[in-house]
């Protein structure tokens, strides 16, 4: 009886740091390194060699790709000044504000375009445009609500309640019109010693998802005659 199992290739090492996003033509991975923060890496994901993106004096946390692949958004702060959200050219150059100081926020496309979802110093929950454009308030959110994903393609967000839950439950807004509708559950089949389910992936069917678990096992020990 033939094999039909699909022949997988061995993992290939790219490089170093804690891996970020991966661009949209598939050719390149961000990438950090911990020690070492003034710089985001650009590694092949075939042939080709590491490129640099850097800026005096910054401080890189995150790095992800716009959706047309021309610039990095960036969560990083700029000396010893507060963290905020920019983007920057991957040429290098000066980075540019999205957020103001103090504002961290989760970059993502929707409904075809891209921004930076965070909440202002009053705490309502906005969406930055990259290109300097005025904040807009997203109708129907709560203080609650916290963001894992996006549609790509319309005006819906992903948000939970509880970003630790376990089963993790989320719920559709419509960043328009307000409207919320419940989406997903999840709910691993095995759910012992599950600590957190992180932020699950979509593809634009909707029709599966990927996500990760963390699971913390203790082993107890018991000692007899101890003195």
């Amino acid at each position: 009886m033939p094999d039909l199992r699909p022949a997988w290739s061995p993992a290939t090492l790219l490089g170093s740091g804690a891996a970020g996003d991966l661009s949209p033509d598939n050719r390149w991975v961000t990438s950090i390194i911990p020690s070492d923060t003034s710089k985001v890496q650009l590694l092949p994901t075939g042939v080709g060699e590491m490129k640099v993106v850097t800026a005096p004096q910054f401080h890189y946390r995150s790095a992800n790709w716009t959706s047309d692949g021309k610039r990095l958004v960036v969560r990083g702060s700029d000396g010893d000044r507060p963290l905020r959200v920019w983007v920057q050219d991957l040429s290098g150059g000066v980075p540019r504000p999205i957020t103001p100081e103090g504002i961290d926020g989760r970059f993502v496309i929707l409904g075809r375009a891209d921004y930076v979802a965070a909440r202002d110093a009053s705490g309502a929950l906005q969406l930055y445009g990259l290109d300097g454009e005025a904040p807009r308030k997203i109708p129907g959110a709560t203080g609650a609500d916290r963001i894992v994903g996006a549609s790509p393609t319309t005006d819906l967000l992903y948000v939970t309640a509880d970003l630790y839950s376990v089963p993790l439950n989320l719920e559709k807004l419509n960043v328009r019109s307000g409207a919320r509708q419940k989406f997903l559950v999840i709910s691993p089949v095995d759910s012992s010693g599950i600590v957190q389910l992180f932020t699950p992936i979509f593809p634009l069917d909707e029709k599966n998802y990927l996500y990760t678990q963390l699971r913390d096992f203790s082993t107890l020990y018991l000692g007899k005659g101890i003195r």
